[in-house]
């Protein structure tokens, strides 16, 4: 077996794109049916029988009810992607540590440390994306949140926010931030955000600077600005977080961009480690930085 299992492997194999990998790993993007098939079984072929699931709400029974199923399967480790905020189940944290392969997860998982960990620091993530703001000179901020992936995440993002401002030795630098609500951004209600992004622009005009929680709510941010005739960049400067729309915009927007082929690589090469080693090696928890692309 090779000492190094890497998407680039698994997608020249296959002889599709490193991107599609991704998108068929992470299930963000449309990959088709067929495509899909192919990437997973070339992986089979490969040795690399790996179950990943995505799941909407990460939970302990969620959990509970997955892992033995997929573990009847035989795999040679399970990727599971999703973020959870609940405290750990015992039932749960038992199954983890009894598992004789290796459970990694794409997410936090509050205080679960039973199981191999990736995850992104977004605290540094939205620090660089205000950082970055407060260089070019804006003086009013605003910050847009949301509870859309758990509430360990929505505060890891806005302490990465406030940090920033902190740093700032700009007396004249002015915050605002709007948290949406749970129930809007879970189903991704646009009208409402629009009405909200609006609503907080009427009231506050001299906003010059504005981090987002994703590109989606900066794609509806730049839609509402355009229709208040208020300019892009020239007058309002737009930051995302994902970089998955924000490149396809008109204009084009900087933001987070998310190391979503190291996250799928650091599972692999983690699998990879465990079956050359003669018993499960301690788990770990892999914590990969986010880059700001400027546009």
């Amino acid at each position: 077996m090779k000492n190094n299992i890497t998407m680039r492997n698994i997608a020249k194999a296959a002889g599709v794109s490193l991107a599609t990998v991704s998108r068929a790993m992470h299930n963000t993007g449309y990959v088709t049916e067929e495509k899909r098939r192919l990437i997973f079984d070339t992986a089979q072929k490969e040795n690399l029988n790996i179950l990943t699931f995505p799941v909407d709400e990460l939970t302990n029974q969620t959990l509970l009810q997955t892992i033995p199923i997929a573990r009847k399967a035989n795999p040679v480790g399970i990727i599971i992607i999703g973020s959870m905020d609940e405290e750990p189940d015992p039932q749960l944290n038992a199954l983890l540590h009894d598992s004789p392969i290796p459970i990694i997860c794409i997410g936090h998982t509050s205080n679960y440390y039973n199981f191999n960990r990736i995850i992104v620091d977004n605290t540094k993530g939205v620090y660089l994306a205000t950082q970055h703001l407060l260089k070019r000179g804006h003086k009013s901020l605003l910050y847009v949140s949301s509870l859309s992936l758990g509430q360990f995440v929505m505060q890891e993002r806005l302490n990465g926010f406030t940090a920033a401002l902190s740093s700032s030795s700009d007396p004249d630098v002015r915050h605002q931030i709007l948290q949406l609500s749970e129930s809007n951004t879970e189903v991704f209600d646009a009208p409402h955000i629009y009405q909200s992004f609006k609503r907080i622009f009427e009231k506050n005009p001299d906003i010059t600077g504005i981090v987002n929680w994703s590109d989606g709510l900066a794609a509806i941010e730049l839609q509402c600005l355009y229709d208040m005739k208020i300019p892009v960049p020239k007058q309002v400067e737009i930051i995302g977080f994902d970089d998955i729309l924000t490149p396809y915009l008109a204009p084009p927007l900087s933001s987070i961009q998310m190391p979503y082929n190291e996250m799928a690589d650091s599972a692999l090469q983690i699998v990879a480690d465990c079956r050359r080693s003669s018993s499960l090696p301690l788990t770990k928890t892999i914590v990969l930085i986010p880059k700001l692309m400027i546009r």
